[in-house]
């Protein structure tokens, strides 16, 4: 499960055809990709964009998480 995005969406209180909605894509999309689908890149950047932040806070927090680690 993309834990990430699920609770990106979960904090704002947005349900999956809310979300959808928000970032132009399907409710079909949207719950394959929280099933850790993978993002066209066009896809990608909606949801970001629809949640205000990067493409690897929601589908690459661990590489966030790394860099996040090396600066300490």
């Amino acid at each position: 499960m993309n834990e990430a995005l699920v609770n990106a969406r979960k904090i704002r209180k947005w349900t999956q055809d809310k979300t959808a909605k928000r970032a132009r894509v399907s409710r079909a999309t949207l719950a394959s990709l929280e099933q850790d689908g993978v993002p066209s890149l066009a896809t990608g950047y909606r949801l970001a964009d629809a949640f205000g932040c990067s493409v690897y806070d929601i589908f690459l927090p661990e590489y966030v998480e790394k860099l996040d680690n090396k600066g300490k």
